[in-house]
């Protein structure tokens, strides 16, 4: 039986939650020692055991890594072309490298026949880490307001105001480092943030790193480094417009 089987099958003949964690660090020592001499994967592969089981002994949780871990599976023995598993492995966090291989196993038409939103989303997740990894990473709202030298609460407010670009992650937010510098805010972002008509914050960061011909070629965000604000606050109220 599968570890997300397993853990499902006791989380139904309601097994206490400390049980079914220690049936999984169990069958992770089994795993460690199966593998041990043999594969240089064995301690990795153990340590995605406990994660498995230790997510909780809630049904619908195990379910759902039940159904990804299948997906992964699929998606690491499909064909891939040899640029496109470069990427992948050249990808800079773990997930950067599974939205790359989930995107090209997406594209077969197998998949998109029976889901035709799937390629779609895979892409997606993809351009998202490309971005967050352009925007040199995030910052927690502690960090962001640590940088800002305001209060979580005053962060919290900027976020719900629009004058801060805040991702989701989870039940929480964060805040791509690209708009801070040594002093908080890039100057004059926060401004322009209030005029942007669009509100999505994936778009806004896309729009924030992307070269634009309105600017000479330059980014919104180069653009206001060099102190071009009132350009950029133009170009800005015009995205998305109606």
């Amino acid at each position: 039986m599968a570890p997300a089987e397993l853990v499902g099958a006791a989380a139904k003949r309601n097994i206490p939650s400390e049980a079914v964690v220690d049936i999984g660090t169990r069958a992770a020592e089994l795993v460690r020692d199966g593998l041990k001499g043999v594969s240089p994967l064995g301690p990795e592969v153990a340590r995605m055991v406990e994660l498995i089981v230790s997510v909780s002994a809630e049904t619908d949780r195990v379910a759902l890594v039940s159904r990804a871990l299948k997906a992964v599976a699929a998606a690491v023995s499909a064909p891939m072309n040899a640029a496109d598993e470069a990427q992948a492995l050249s990808a800079s966090t773990d997930m950067g490298a599974l939205a790359m291989v989930l995107t090209s196993a997406a594209a077969d038409p197998a998949v998109s026949r029976l889901d035709p939103k799937a390629e779609l989303i895979a892409a997606g997740a993809v351009r998202k880490a490309e971005l967050l990894q352009q925007a040199g990473g995030v910052f927690g709202s502690g960090e962001a307001a640590s940088v800002l030298g305001i209060t979580r609460q005053a962060v919290e407010k900027r976020r719900k105001a629009g004058t801060i670009i805040a991702v989701p992650a989870g039940d929480d937010f964060r805040y791509p480092a690209c708009q801070f510098d040594a002093n908080g805010m890039v100057p004059g972002l926060d401004a322009i943030l209030r005029e942007m008509p669009i509100r999505s914050n994936w778009m806004r960061l896309e729009w924030l790193l992307t070269a634009d011909d309105a600017l000479g070629g330059a980014s919104p965000l180069d653009a206001l480094r060099l102190g071009r604000k009132a350009e950029v606050l133009e170009v800005a109220r015009s995205h998305g417009a109606d």
